[in-house]
């Protein structure tokens, strides 16, 4: 009994330790743990190889994409640039995409990466496929797509009559600084936009762009939720400190 009577100071300074430490580690995952993933459901909207709005990246969709698309490269952080140079446009046609691009690139002029899945698909046209280029870009939060970008040559050019066919008569725009033809479609707030234009070679081209603006809108959400959790994380470090 002495032998323990004795020892009891420490084992309540071990214990009093031990508690400390595991509330200071809750509390430093719960301040770094992101928003939960979203396991709701989309308005479906617009669809590229049966991928629509609440489809979600996972090792089985890319199986069946290389397949359909050819080798892939793969990117797990990057940019997210919704205008490319098109600024001017964007911000007179599709004013709620250029506010996006500007809310998810800020602060102006950073190089801003996000927390997101990149495919990209150089050779499809080698399985004699119309498509040139594909870039597929999904949210590494939910899974669920946030863009697809689509270049096709000439071969594409069924590509206008069968989306009116599928979503009815496109919008056309009219823009004197363009020498594309530009028609678009919205649906439940997601965006189809088809250019057609040349290449440096006076072949025609087809570029096919979806704009999943409800994911989009998630991203830019849950972004700014970390960007909170991480500033309380400081303040209360700080608050320590001192």
């Amino acid at each position: 009994m002495d032998f323990i009577k004795g020892k009891t100071p420490k084992i309540l300074l071990i214990g009093f330790i031990v508690i400390g430490l595991t509330g200071g580690i809750v509390l430093f995952q719960t301040l770094k743990r992101p928003v939960p993933s979203f396991t709701g459901q989309l308005p479906e909207s617009f669809t590229f190889f049966d991928l629509g709005a609440n489809s979600r990246f996972d090792s089985q969709m890319r199986d069946i994409l290389k397949n359909r698309l050819g080798s892939d490269s793969i990117a797990y952080r990057g940019t997210l640039d919704l205008i490319g140079t098109d600024s001017a446009f964007f911000h007179t046609h599709f004013k709620r995409l250029h506010a996006l691009h500007v809310a998810l690139n800020s602060p102006p002029g950073e190089r801003v990466e996000h927390n997101i899945v990149k495919l990209t698909y150089r050779y499809s046209w080698r399985q004699d496929s119309p498509f040139k280029y594909v870039d597929l870009i999904f949210s590494n939060h939910t899974g669920l797509p946030l863009v697809f970008n689509i270049l096709m040559t000439r071969e594409g050019s069924g590509i206008l009559d069968a989306l009116i066919q599928k979503y009815g008569p496109p919008i056309d725009i009219v823009d004197d600084g363009s020498s594309e033809k530009i028609q678009y479609w919205e649906r439940e707030q997601d965006i189809l936009i088809v250019s057609v234009g040349t290449d440096r070679l006076g072949n025609l081209e087809y570029r096919v762009r979806i704009y999943f603006v409800n994911s989009l809108s998630m991203l830019l959400e849950t972004e700014k939720e970390e960007t909170r959790l991480r500033e309380e994380k400081i303040r209360r470090a700080a608050d320590r400190a001192f």
